[in-house]
């Protein structure tokens, strides 16, 4: 008996002092953005697809860490975004299809990752297919990495409204218009690379405060691009190239001041008269390829 009570109170002592030892549990402080607001963390391997979660779901969020990916989901919702997400850290990847025409993030301040928007074809023997009416990104101010938009069709909602059924339209609305402007318009730095080539989507690329770019500019092949707003730009990195892109009649880059390299050639051509290029004379004097 007396030998059972000297254990129990041995038992006793040991985990009294484990518990007297043990340190205070820590706690992360929480994490807010610049103006104080706390941020609303979006788990690691969330992706928008099928099947889709309420977009209250998603609208909670102002903080993705990792990369984000939407397309190819399958699914019947025709609207996909995050309307409350500040930051990306990581890579967006937009890979467009024939189901979600509208692709929102009105208040996404900063990805420091890529931007990359695709339109892949379904198949080796299927065309690549653009259905997209609108993609906000009316916020974005910072990228760490690089803006691509690469190998987007020409908007078909029009061709494929024409011969739908009027049961057809009812169900399913497909606008005429699709996203003809590509605009950026609080942009003022990018990391990497912008490189807009081989779209036929867009008539219009603004980027009106942007003012940095530290690795290359590229604007080439894009058969219906008319406008091109770069009147805020100071440095490029690397090479500017704008090539073949048959109506671009007139880019301004009186602002410019440091560039590497430069290559402006076969633009305009559709119009049978060279690209109207506004720059500072004596950055005229210094680059080639003009």
């Amino acid at each position: 008996m007396k030998l059972a009570h000297v254990l129990a109170i041995g038992v006793l002592a040991l985990i009294t002092g484990c518990v007297a030892t043990q340190a205070p549990v820590s706690t992360a402080p929480p994490v807010t953005f610049e103006d104080g607001s706390p941020a609303v963390e979006a788990p690691r391997g969330l992706t928008l697809g099928a099947p889709l979660r309420s977009q209250a779901y998603f609208d909670r969020f102002t903080l993705y860490n990792g990369d984000l990916k939407i397309g190819y989901h399958l699914g019947t919702t025709k609207k996909m975004g995050m309307n409350n997400l500040k930051v990306i850290n990581g890579n967006l990847n937009l890979e467009l299809d024939t189901v979600t025409y509208r692709l929102f993030f009105p208040k996404l301040e900063k990805v420091t990752g890529n931007i990359i928007v695709t339109c892949p074809p379904f198949s080796s023997f299927a065309p690549a297919v653009n259905m997209l009416e609108s993609l906000d990104f009316s916020s974005l101010k910072e990228v760490g990495g690089n803006i691509v938009f690469q190998g987007i069709p020409e908007y078909n909602g029009a061709k494929i409204n024409k011969n739908r059924s009027a049961l057809d339209k009812a169900l399913i609305q497909i606008s005429d218009v699709g996203f003809d402007n590509a605009a950026f318009g609080n942009l003022k730095s990018v990391g990497g690379n912008i490189l807009f080539e081989h779209n036929a989507a867009f008539s219009a690329i603004r980027m009106p405060l942007l003012e940095t770019v530290g690795g290359r500019l590229s604007v080439t092949s894009s058969s219906r691009l008319t406008y091109l707003d770069l009147r805020s730009l100071k440095k490029v990195g690397d090479e500017i190239r704008i090539s073949n892109n048959e109506a671009l009649e007139s880019t301004d880059l009186t602002t410019l001041k440091e560039v590497a390299s430069m290559d402006v050639a076969d633009n305009n051509f559709v119009n049978d008269r060279p690209m109207d290029l506004k720059m500072n004379s004596s950055l005229r004097a210094s680059v080639s390829n003009l």
